[in-house]
């Protein structure tokens, strides 16, 4: 039963499970009717099936003008939903001015709402964050304020990428700190590719970010989510780029879901290392044995957590060792983010299965 449940949610984890138009309450196809397959004489045959899902589905949200892209899930433990981040892409994108956040925000997992625009990108071209890259959303209980820590890219300036921040009391009003920058260069890393943080609460009980740069991940902890303290790096695997990276601890275990960006296009596939502490899944990367959990042609998976979204069924999935892979579907260009992998446990969670 879990088995069946793994992989049918790894399936819709591969794609934001909305369905009908941008803006308003969208339904995912919770809300559709589905009756048996028909019966055919598979022995004794040979036409081919062509099915009409591909034609008519409409599982997969798209905002109604543009796409999009590298989904930033996030716990919103005051608001009690999930809030789903994403790059907003448009055919016509500006020059250096594109990719503003935009949002979604569900409570079941199955019916969603627009938020619309989260964090515009700047209107100057000369700006550093002219461009928004990936990044992730935390909200702090000791100053009551949500952060959003992102990409700031623009090839006009000196650093190509930086990391940057924003701060919200209710999450609709963002306030940009503009006095505030994380710079790879500062501490030995590209000015090119410095990008996509995520933040997480260690066993130390201190906030970590791990961040992309070139073929290594970067880290940084914090007291406070303001202050951040250099504390190294790890290498990625041989040559290959691994980006978009979600730290999670479940059960005992720590895990690790990256977007594997080598330059064939056999790579593109959303792995996870996983070890039982956050020093030993970095170890994990000097000795490569990923597992694979999404098809060719996807990459960039997050994890939703909260309290409410632990299942023991996933771990031990996961601790099979066996490699995933899954059909999927692309939702903008023929490479999707790897983020959605949070809606696999969301999913699972939802089941209540004790099978």
């Amino acid at each position: 039963m879990k088995k069946n449940i793994l992989a049918i949610a790894a399936y819709l984890a591969t794609a934001l499970p909305i369905g009908g138009v941008a803006g308003g309450v969208l339904s995912s196809c919770s809300d559709d009717n589905f009756g048996p397959d028909p019966s055919r004489d598979w022995d004794n045959t040979t036409s081919f099936f062509a099915s009409t899902d591909e034609v008519g589905f409409q599982t997969y949200y798209n905002p109604s003008i543009g796409r999009c892209g590298d989904p930033m899930p996030f716990f919103d433990p005051q608001a009690q939903d999930f809030k789903v981040l994403y790059l907003q892409e448009y055919d016509n994108n500006a020059t250096y001015n594109f990719h503003p956040f935009w949002g979604v925000k569900t409570t079941d997992g199955a019916n969603y709402q627009s938020i619309g625009e989260v964090l515009p990108t700047a209107e100057s071209t000369l700006a550093q964050d002219a461009a928004l890259g990936t990044g992730c959303a935390y909200y702090s209980e000791a100053d009551h304020l949500y952060y959003i820590y992102y990409t700031g890219h623009n090839g006009n300036c000196t650093n190509r990428e930086v990391i940057m921040r924003a701060t919200s009391p209710d999450f609709k009003n963002w306030t940009k700190d503009e006095l505030w920058t994380l710079k790879g260069d500062d501490y030995g890393y590209s000015t090119t590719d410095f990008r996509d943080p995520q933040i997480f609460v260690g066993d130390d009980g201190m906030y970590h970010m791990v961040i992309v740069s070139n073929l290594k991940f970067a880290e940084f902890k914090s007291s406070d989510l303001k202050n951040w303290q250099h504390v190294g790096q790890f290498n990625m695997i041989w040559d290959r780029m691994c980006e978009c990276p979600d730290i999670f601890k479940m059960g005992n275990y720590w895990y690790l879901v990256y977007s594997e960006a080598y330059r064939a296009p056999w790579s593109r596939k959303v792995k996870y290392m996983m070890a039982t502490s956050w020093e030993g899944l970095k170890e994990c990367f000097s000795d490569p044995g990923a597992t694979v959990i999404s098809g060719d042609g996807v990459r960039s998976a997050r994890v939703l957590l909260s309290s409410t979204v632990m299942s023991t069924s996933v771990l031990r999935a996961n601790q099979t060792g066996r490699e995933h892979s899954y059909a999927t579907k692309s939702y903008s260009t023929p490479t999707v983010h790897s983020r959605w992998a949070r809606y696999l446990l969301w999913l699972l969670s939802t089941t209540n299965s004790t099978q």
